[in-house]
């Protein structure tokens, strides 16, 4: 079912198709959980956006009412890529779980958030003069966060609902790591659930004069919805990034925010 959608193009129903999918955790409780259901966040709905192509920006084209198990479907899509969201009461969605989906015509496209995802594989280059213990170098993930801004706040805060929801989402489904990479600089994560994350290289030792005693290789990176047994390549990190903090700005990989 879909609520306040607005008519797709004018391309006929031979390039429509249909989104079968479900949330695998329609209900999530804050590990700090009180009485009256405070830190108990519930799906409430799905939004689908589309990609403007005047503007470049996600727009909003449609509302999905998930069911008590989590599941639910959209009808007549444009085929392409679009993106869907699930949203929570009483907290509102997270950007880490804003995911793209490949929309076939003619056909049903079935996806699950929190489904067992796919591998995550990867290569470090490491600099000729790294004076550290290989061996010490390791690689993190970690489902992007709420605003850095906001602060923590208990379950039934107001204001600070975003970090509580975050941290509903079950450990295992937000970080993956530490990681030890193998002597080619190599990496490779398992089952990684769709979501938007960012992956983190600890490298020990300083690497320049001006250097912290812990450089830091960060990147930000996306595993679909789309089911697939390939893993996602992230190629090769360069050494000259190393240190730098490159892809800490949620907009350097974001493409545009969906307009409010």
């Amino acid at each position: 079912m879909v609520l306040g959608s607005e008519s797709p193009p004018e391309s006929g129903a031979a390039k429509l198709g249909r989104i079968e999918a479900r949330v695998a955790f329609p209900e999530l409780r804050h590990h700090r959980a009180g009485p009256g259901g405070a830190g108990v966040f519930r799906v409430a709905s799905i939004r689908l956006s589309l990609l403007n192509p005047v503007n470049q920006r996600w727009e909003k084209h449609g509302e999905a009412r998930a069911d008590a198990s989590g599941a639910f479907d959209f009808e007549e899509v444009p085929a392409g890529v679009v993106k869907l969201m699930p949203t929570f009461e009483p907290s509102g969605c997270l950007w880490g779980l804003d995911l793209p989906a490949e929309i076939v015509a003619g056909e049903t496209t079935k996806v699950t958030f929190g489904g067992r995802g796919r591998p995550v594989v990867g290569k470090v280059e490491l600099p000729e003069a790294l004076e550290t213990d290989r061996e010490r170098i390791h690689a993190r993930i970690y489902l992007e966060a709420p605003p850095f801004h906001m602060e923590f706040g208990g379950p039934g805060v107001r204001g600070m609902p975003g970090w509580d929801l975050y941290a509903a989402i079950p450990e295992s489904q937000r970080n993956q790591g530490p990681l030890p990479i193998d002597s080619e600089g190599r990496f490779r994560f398992e089952a990684v659930s769709p979501g938007n994350y960012y992956i983190q290289i600890y490298i020990p030792g300083k690497l320049r004069p001006d250097g912290d005693s812990r450089e830091l290789l960060t990147r930000p990176f996306t595993v679909p919805l789309t089911a697939s047994r390939t893993p996602v390549d992230l190629g090769t990190l360069p050494a000259e990034d190393i240190g730098r903090g490159l892809g800490m700005e949620v907009d350097t990989f974001r493409d545009k925010k969906e307009k409010p």
